[in-house]
């Protein structure tokens, strides 16, 4: 199943005002202010590429063996269930895919290292009990 991501007002106003603000350097820089064209062009590549694409493609898909967290379009990590150790309210340091301040701490183990994931999951009920059940699926023993 599919999750998305919740997005918290301050993340909207953000892409709301860099929006505006990349469309006015665009504008200076098309229309007689040719030292803003480089800015134009980097403040687009940078909403265009990074900042749109996480607001609208951040998700969670909880697949038959693994959990594949996406978040824009170069950021997609899959963790096996088998190698989750706890998923749990909270914020830490780590990776994160969450556009929220109401977090999901995901904690596995890669390489023989502890890490762990952010996630913001809108229904974080059905994603948590969704996310049990599949560990106990695929023979995790992990407690949460």
């Amino acid at each position: 199943m599919k999750y998305k991501s919740k997005i918290d007002w301050w993340f909207h106003l953000c892409v709301v005002i860099f929006a505006i603000f990349t469309g006015y350097v665009i504008f200076a820089g098309t229309y007689g202010n040719p030292t803003m064209l480089l800015a134009a062009i980097m403040f687009g590549l940078m909403f265009f590429l990074f900042l749109l694409p996480t607001y609208l493609m951040t998700y969670y898909i909880m697949g038959d063996d693994a959990l594949t967290v996406r978040s824009g379009l170069f950021s997609k990590k899959v963790i096996p269930y088998n190698m989750i150790v706890s998923c749990q309210p909270g914020s830490v340091t780590g990776d994160s895919a969450a556009l929220s301040r109401d977090r999901l701490v995901i904690t596995y183990f890669k390489n023989g290292k502890r890490k762990n994931l952010i996630v913001s999951p809108k229904d974080k009920f059905d994603f948590v009990t969704e996310l049990k059940l599949k560990q106990k699926e695929n023979g995790s023993d992990s407690e949460d």
